[in-house]
């Protein structure tokens, strides 16, 4: 071991400087909507491993810092690191490492082995079976490795969250659990945005989301939407949002862009972009969808628009039957659906008022991020305090 020189203590000192500005830039990032404390004494201590800790994921937010943020989670100190900048604090009791967080298995398993010396809880947090996809999915040869690394921290992790329990299913990790999506309605701040189109002839306004991953669902869609152009030309909008690359845009279609890709700056200028009445989700049947999530009917149930979504295992949930339609993956089905609400959306608009006051309803009561902040940190303690107990 070499001595501790005076130049060598100035160096560790400025290099413990530097990290510590960067973890607090990272959390002031988070700022107005969440405000977290950095690692310190009488708190539980959380070092949450993303892929890129200066731009956290959309899944990043609702799964774990907007729970997190929640009172009911309780005194909590946060630090984000990524594969670029790992490091965990002498303070940590918890690392959470979120579904992309590694590329390459060397360095999941020197930070995996760095964790368990210090002797923290090692938890994976997961809302997509990537492993699931297709060699011809836009996105698979970006995801298979990290999938692939991914399984290997799941074995080696004291407790690895799915989303879903089809998507918990394909994995064979038996400490798992699963940990629904939720919305933080702080954030969304249902019934605040523009009310419910009061002209009943107004044309239709519906709502899509989706990335570059939803390619092949849009795919299907998009005829659907040229036919229904051609019978009730002028009579429905489709305000696009995150669609495909090299989409060109239709009379029907309103593309717009948001200013900002982070979730926390997203939301409300999604939510002002209303009112919607509807908002679609077709999603193919595969078996990298069948683990997805409902989250997109709890978004649109949050700007007061109704779900038509596709009648698939994520969106077959026994408490969003009588709050969403479901439409078989056909595109006669799907014209006769949206059918259905052009020429009908009088009747739409006036069932509106109470549809959005039971969608609110079932989101604050069920679906909200104050429920998913009790569940985790009632977990987390336990595994902290297990993990304590076996300390030799």
């Amino acid at each position: 071991m070499r001595a501790l020189t005076p130049r060598r203590l100035s160096h560790a000192l400025a290099r413990r400087r530097r990290r510590a500005q960067q973890l607090a830039e990272r959390r002031a990032g988070l700022l107005p909507y969440y405000d977290f404390d950095g690692h310190g004494r009488r708190r539980l201590n959380v070092t949450l491993v993303l892929r890129s800790a200066k731009k956290p994921t959309s899944s990043t937010y609702i799964r774990l810092l907007g729970p997190m943020a929640r009172p009911a989670f309780g005194r909590v100190g946060l630090e984000v690191v990524d594969r670029k900048t790992l490091f965990i604090s002498r303070r940590a009791d918890v690392c959470i490492v979120q579904r992309t967080a590694f590329d390459h298995a060397d360095t999941a398993t020197r930070f995996i082995d760095e964790a368990r010396s210090r002797g923290c809880v090692i938890v994976v947090d997961s809302d997509d079976a990537f492993s699931a996809l297709e060699p011809d999915h836009p996105q698979y040869a970006e995801q298979i490795q990290r999938a692939q690394v991914l399984e290997d921290v799941m074995r080696r992790a004291d407790e690895v969250w799915f989303s879903t329990d089809d998507l918990r299913r394909a994995h064979d990790v038996p400490a798992s659990l699963v940990v629904r999506n939720t919305l933080d309605l702080d954030l969304w701040q249902p019934g605040s945005g523009p009310a419910a189109e009061t002209d009943p002839t107004a044309p239709l306004r519906m709502l899509y989301m989706g990335t570059t991953t939803h390619d092949g669902d849009l795919a299907m869609l998009a005829p659907v939407l040229e036919r229904l152009h051609a019978a009730h030309p002028g009579e429905f909008t489709v305000v696009m949002v995150g669609v495909a690359k090299g989409l060109a845009e239709q009379p029907w279609m309103q593309v717009v862009k948001p200013p900002s890709s982070s979730y926390q700056q997203f939301v409300p200028w999604l939510a002002s972009q209303g009112p919607f009445d509807l908002g679609l989700s077709p999603l193919l049947d595969s078996r990298f969808n069948r683990a997805k999530s409902d989250i997109k009917c709890l978004d649109y149930l949050a700007l007061g628009a109704r779900p038509v979504v596709s009648d698939v295992e994520p969106y077959r949930v026994d408490e969003l039957d009588d709050l969403v339609d479901r439409v078989p993956e056909l595109p006669e089905a799907w014209f006769a659906a949206l059918e259905r609400h052009v020429v009908g959306r009088a009747a739409l608009r006036q069932a509106a008022v109470r549809d959005r006051a039971t969608g609110f309803d079932y989101l604050s009561t069920q679906r909200s991020a104050d429920q998913t902040a009790a569940l985790l940190r009632d977990r987390l303690d336990a595994l902290v305090a297990a993990r304590s107990t076996s300390r030799p």
